[in-house]
């Protein structure tokens, strides 16, 4: 059921979990997050005074220490979800069966508007929680997964008012693409 559904508005993330999540997806320099942990006096707050702790004291030059930094924040902020999309880049795959993502993913995104023209793998969906509107691509045939592309409201619209679609993922070799550079990515080869 659609937030509006139940006579709510979709909830917009705060500017705390967006900037946290901007960090932990990549989308934000170590530099950056570091100088907001330090600078930001509310922080203490929102995380508690053992993570707090551990934020201000680490040595966020070490990469180790980063990564171990990544998975207490992780740890701390999916539980605050309301849905997945704040976790995605604005361009992302989401795997099939790799993992449970999809699943959360979808838990909160759709019903699907399929593409009815010869770009059969295309869909638009909207988050029921959060608003966002996405266009997918559904690769089944070669790396089982679903390339993503975060959507203004307005390009969610002309999808589903007008079905006029953007051109990423227009072309079946631009979703292999997509999906193969997380395949390449995520997928240890054997040694």
């Amino acid at each position: 059921m659609d937030a509006n559904e139940t006579g709510s508005e979709p909830v917009a993330p705060s500017t705390i979990d967006a900037t946290l999540w901007a960090f932990l997806r990549g989308d934000m320099a170590v530099r950056d997050f570091e100088l907001r942990v330090y600078s930001d006096d509310g922080l203490e707050t929102v995380f508690g005074a053992a993570l707090y702790l551990a934020l201000i004291s680490a040595d966020w030059r070490d990469r180790h220490v980063v990564a171990e930094l990544r998975l207490l924040l992780e740890a701390f902020a999916r539980p605050r979800l309301a849905c997945e999309c704040i976790t995605l880049r604005d361009v992302d795959v989401v795997p099939m069966g790799f993992t449970d993502r999809a699943d959360r993913f979808f838990a909160t995104v759709g019903p699907r508007h399929w593409h009815d023209g010869e770009e059969w793998w295309l869909f638009a969906a909207r988050c029921s929680m959060c608003g966002q509107h996405w266009l997918g691509a559904q690769d089944e045939q070669t790396y089982d997964a679903y390339a993503l592309r975060r959507l203004s409201p307005s390009q969610g619209k002309r999808i589903t008012a007008d079905g006029v679609w953007p051109d990423e993922f227009r072309t079946y070799e631009r979703v292999l693409a997509v999906a193969g550079g997380f395949a390449a990515t995520a997928v240890p080869l054997a040694e």
